[in-house]
């Protein structure tokens, strides 16, 4: 109405912008979804409200209903992973299985365990024969070849071991397991460094080839700047989002 103003988020840290030639959004999912909204403010804090400049800035800012809901349902995805640091502790079921999940938002669980991360320095391997090899990787196949129009990808968020979490990453996909192609522009892509906070929020890469079936997608860490700098790598949740 104008008059009364809500809190759309929950200590909501808006991650440092990379720089690239193309950079993702960031999803800051609300708290007070089923209510209409005539207005909204973005406000930075007095304290900490940006990176250290005298001066603030945004680059876009667009108001999107996707929920979670409309992902691929876990039963109809398979996961494998390169490695894996302890199963089933962190195993890579979690990205899929909402564990550490509440609403759109992850959890920051000190000990890992809502969250898939690989063994301590692990040796390159490839998640397919036509593919290169990374040191971190996580397969995702479909009982069924689906199309989706984006991924949303929460970064590892362990409470105060985020540079576990995926850097520079690619995004592949494939109709028939045989040949492979990017589902992003660029190929290379950065993944924000998750905050640590409680309650952490989404990255969103669209779909690059939404007109194509898909039968099984890979991320792969780069192996320079895969990650944050840690000696193992990790993800949270990830998610397929349909039409």
């Amino acid at each position: 109405d104008g008059l009364r103003w809500a809190a759309l988020t929950k200590d909501a840290v808006l991650p440092r912008a990379g720089g690239t030639g193309s950079e993702p959004g960031v999803e800051v999912p609300t708290i007070s979804s089923g209510r209409l909204f005539r207005s909204v403010i973005i406000a930075a804090d007095a304290k900490d409200g940006n990176y250290g400049s005298g001066d603030y800035g945004l680059s876009a800012v667009r108001f999107v209903s996707r929920p979670v809901n409309q992902a691929v349902p876990a039963y109809q995805i398979e996961v494998q992973a390169s490695s894996t640091y302890n199963i089933p502790a962190q195993e890579a079921q979690h990205l899929i299985n909402g564990t550490g999940m509440t609403g759109e938002f992850h959890d920051n669980e000190r000990g890992a365990g809502t969250m898939w991360q690989t063994g301590y320095d692990p040796q390159p391997s490839a998640a397919a024969p036509a593919l290169p090899k990374t040191p971190a990787w996580v397969r995702f196949n479909f009982t069924s070849p689906r199309y989706f129009d984006s991924i949303r990808i929460w970064n590892h968020n362990q409470l105060n071991l985020t540079e576990r979490g995926f850097k520079k990453m690619r995004i592949y996909g494939t109709s028939d397991g045989v040949e492979w192609f990017s589902l992003t522009t660029p190929e290379v892509v950065q993944l924000p460094r998750a905050t640590g906070a409680a309650l952490a929020a989404s990255t969103t890469f669209f779909n690059a080839v939404p007109e194509r079936p898909i039968r099984s997608v890979v991320i792969a860490a780069e192996p320079v700047d895969g990650n944050y700098g840690a000696n193992c790598y990790g993800l949270s949740a990830v998610r397929f989002i349909v039409k």
